[in-house]
Order: C-alpha cells, then sequence, then structure tokens
C-alpha cells in the first residue's frame, strides 16, 4: 500500500515560475510504505522538455536510492525513473528532493509534471488512487518599475 505526496519548492514561496529568472525548482517527493514489504519499487517522473534535470538528494531512506534519466525519444516530455530500494519494508518513508533548472521556460508555457510511484509487488487496485499526482505550475513575467525624478 504505497502512498505519493508531492511538493514544490520554488524561490521565495512563490506558487509560480517567473519567466527569464535564473531560478531551480526543487520537487520533494514523499513515498511511505503502509503495506507489506513493496519490492522493486519506482517512481517516474514526467516533465516538460523547457526543465532540465540537475540532480537528485536523497533525505530520508534506510536503502540508497538511483535517479536516472530516461531516454524515451518522446518529443513532449523527459521522463526520470527513481529506484527506491529493493524492497521498501512495511511503515518505510522514503524521502528525495529533484532538482531542476527553469531556465529555458517561455512565454505562455505552463509547466506540467506528473509524478507516479509503482512496485512490482501486488498492490490492491483500491489502493492505487494514491499513487499519482500532477503538478500544474504557471510561469509569470515580473516587471520592475523605478522612477525617480
Amino acid at each position: 500500500d504505497l502512498h505519493l505526496k508531492t511538493r514544490l519548492h520554488l524561490p521565495k514561496s512563490r506558487p509560480y515560475v517567473v519567466l527569464g529568472q535564473s531560478q531551480n525548482l526543487i520537487l520533494e517527493v514523499i513515498v511511505h510504505n503502509d503495506g507489506e514489504p513493496a519490492y522493486l519499487t519506482e517512481v517516474t517522473v514526467n516533465f516538460p522538455l523547457c526543465l532540465n534535470y540537475i540532480g537528485y538528494k536523497q533525505i530520508q531512506s534506510t536503502d540508497h536510492i538511483a535517479c536516472l534519466k530516461n531516454e524515451n525519444n518522446n518529443q513532449d516530455v523527459n521522463s526520470l525513473i527513481c529506484e527506491l530500494g529493493n524492497p521498501v519494508p512495511r511503515n518505510e518513508t522514503v524521502i528525495f528532493y529533484l532538482t531542476f533548472d527553469a531556465n529555458k521556460v517561455k512565454h505562455g508555457d505552463m509547466l506540467n509534471i506528473t509524478v507516479a510511484t509503482e512496485t512490482l509487488s501486488t498492490e490492491n487496485v483500491t489502493l492505487l488512487a494514491d499513487n499519482s499526482e500532477e503538478l500544474l505550475i504557471p510561469v509569470h513575467i515580473e516587471g520592475h518599475l523605478q522612477i525617480t525624478g
């Protein structure tokens, strides 16, 4: 019984990305296992081409986490697959950060990031609703005006 939660950390705690500013997006991923040990557990992250994956940082886990960019040749999105350990024990919480560079974001972009977790172990179909999340992050233009006289 896996549970997925995500939290986006943006500069200056804004709920949006500012066009033209050098900024990193940090996506916090939390996976908790309430059931039996979950074997070959993975988190898949699909993100737009205008974001550049920088790396990951393991925050909490009893096992090593490994994240690799998936070269699936999809022209619409990039994919990242993170292996969470084998197995993820019962009552274990895995927390890690994914960092993305948002310098290539263009005006009119809406950043759509989907995150899903799955395991090779059997999980009851009625418990799958909290195994994925979709984040929609707007892109804003900010102008700074200074008047002197």
